[in-house]
């Protein structure tokens, strides 16, 4: 299912069974640490509605981190699934970046 980067905000009017796209810019992206050491990234996106922050760690950090880099064009997918502290709560879990040409 595509959407536009706003609708994330709006789950409950989504297929959350569904495969989720979209299409945006890279605004920043930064690598961090955490306080163990292990790096993990801080992708920022945009479109021509909205931004949205997005963290990524272990496995997603590691295949799509070497091709991150401000103002490229991407479609972001991935699903809803249940927060990991707080079951009652949905977040948008990233499963493929793949960058433009």
């Amino acid at each position: 299912m595509k959407i536009k980067l706003s609708e994330l905000n709006k789950p409950e009017t989504l297929d959350l069974k569904e495969t989720i796209s979209f299409f945006c810019n890279i605004k920043s992206y930064l690598i961090r640490a955490t306080k163990n050491g292990n790096q993990f990234g801080v992708l920022e996106v945009e479109d021509e509605l909205s931004s949205e922050k997005f963290y990524l760690f272990g496995e997603i950090y590691v295949q799509y981190s070497p091709t991150l880099s401000e103002n490229k064009s991407i479609i972001i997918s991935g699903k809803f699934s249940p927060k990991r502290f707080n079951k009652h709560e949905l977040e948008f879990k990233i499963d493929t970046i793949t960058v433009e040409s």
